[in-house]
């Protein structure tokens, strides 16, 4: 059985920047800056701003990638999500953020993940968990996006599955990924 979590409401405060050049991105980032930008179906024009690195990562490692949160640049407010990041390839600290304004009332694409629960009948038997899929592709509105899917596996039997199509995703949004992929498998 299926359950969703509902969203967690964070804020993250940003400054605005100039388009800076790669030295003045570096500086930033010498200061604990991370250089980021806004941006969104909304807007006339993108925004430069630049955020506390700590604070982002913190923020980061709790909501993840696909959760919305209020961004607070000088006197605007922007619900946003994090489209897309860059990092270090060898300090594996964040180099840039894209950040993504979500209308309340517009759909938005995300990958929400599933989180299992619980210790298969078949595992206890004897057998092994196979894991395919940990997160699964929906589209709906901010408002109606879970924040994780919870799924139980413990009745799972040997030589049985669970697929998309068994989790219980609300109705308001809509299932992007192919519904007979294989999540979980117990062998």
């Amino acid at each position: 059985m299926a359950t969703t979590a509902k969203w967690s409401t964070t804020e993250l405060v940003g400054l605005s920047r100039t388009l800076g050049t790669k030295s003045a991105n570096t500086k930033l980032r010498a200061e604990f800056r991370l250089p980021a930008i806004v941006y969104g179906p909304s807007m006339k024009e993108n925004v430069l701003i630049s955020v506390d690195y700590v604070s982002f990562e913190k923020l980061f490692a709790v909501n993840e990638r696909h959760i919305t949160f209020s961004l607070k640049v000088g006197k605007d407010s922007y619900n946003v999500f994090v489209r897309d990041y860059k990092i270090d390839p060898i300090s594996r600290r964040f180099m840039h953020i894209d950040f993504c304004i979500v209308s309340p009332k517009v759909e938005y694409t995300t990958l929400i993940p599933i989180e299992f629960t619980g210790t298969p009948v078949g595992v206890r038997e004897g057998g092994n968990l196979l894991t395919f899929i940990r997160k699964v592709l929906l589209r709906g509105t901010p408002e109606n996006m879970p924040a994780k899917i919870v799924y139980d596996i413990a009745g799972l039997q040997r030589k049985k599955n669970v697929i998309i199509r068994d989790l219980d995703i609300p109705k308001t949004c809509k299932i992007l990924t192919n519904k007979g992929t294989v999540l979980v498998e117990v062998k």
